[in-house]
């Protein structure tokens, strides 16, 4: 991987890039982080293990997103207060856009929280916005400086083998999912239009689960994770996929 890298005057051999492979590596650790947070609360709210996350692996790139924003614009910043206020905007902000831009996307809301106190539109709310400013403080304070430790001490080559090999695996995991969430949504039209004709209690089981064979681990992962999701032109086809996948369990 000599071409990643470069030598100096005095012989020293630097990464012609290493930030662009250090945030990378940064991304997907906050990105898992958040994913085991999701678990946990999912597991406080006694729902028990709960794959929380859009793509199949385990991480959420909101939370890797967020995290690296507020590293890298508070990093600076020592006034617990002001960075607790700031990182709270910045991480709903995050949120907001994210529910937003999946919603224009896949025509879909993967989270409502409508009713919860002082939300906004349903994609955000106080609660969370408390939560990540306080986590922000964490992470500035603590988690941050062992990281930037922590990939310092990869040589050059290891770290972007690591880099690139987690750049294939979370491509490979949005390339799939992508392709099941377009055969989720034609699942959903499919049942919308057969549910207009044919009540699901006129729907034979073996029909439905012939119909929903290679489809329903992962409809049901996805309706597990967000229990809130929501196809405004297709809530009947979704009705009628919960209602079946509660009978069936």
């Amino acid at each position: 991987m000599d071409f990643l890298v470069s030598t100096s005057a005095d012989g020293t051999r630097v990464l012609l890039w290493p930030n662009l492979a250090q945030l990378w590596i940064w991304f997907v650790m906050y990105s898992v982080i958040g994913w085991l947070w999701e678990v946990v609360l999912s597991f406080l709210q006694g729902r028990g293990f709960v794959n929380r996350g859009f793509l199949n692996g385990p991480y959420c790139p909101v939370y890797g997103t967020g995290a690296l924003l507020v590293v890298h614009l508070l990093g600076g910043l020592t006034n617990p207060l002001l960075i607790f206020l700031a990182a709270a905007v910045i991480t709903t902000t995050v949120e907001y856009l994210t529910s937003f831009v999946m919603e224009k996307l896949f025509d879909g809301r993967w989270w409502d929280y409508s009713d919860k106190p002082l939300n906004i539109n349903g994609r955000v709310y106080a609660t969370g916005s408390i939560a990540f400013g306080l986590l922000s403080l964490l992470v500035i304070r603590f988690v941050q400086p062992r990281f930037s430790r922590l990939t310092s001490l990869l040589s050059p080559t290891f770290l972007y083998v690591i880099a690139g090999t987690l750049a294939l695996i979370v491509s490979l995991d949005l390339t799939h999912t992508v392709i099941h969430l377009i055969d989720f949504k034609h699942l959903l039209s499919e049942l919308h239009k057969l549910s207009a004709t044919h009540p699901l209690d006129r729907i034979e089981h073996s029909r439905l689960a012939r119909f929903l064979k290679k489809r329903r681990s992962q409809s049901r992962r996805w309706i597990r994770a967000f229990p809130r999701i929501r196809f405004d032109k297709l809530e009947e086809g979704l009705k009628r996929l919960k209602e079946f996948l509660e009978d069936e369990s």
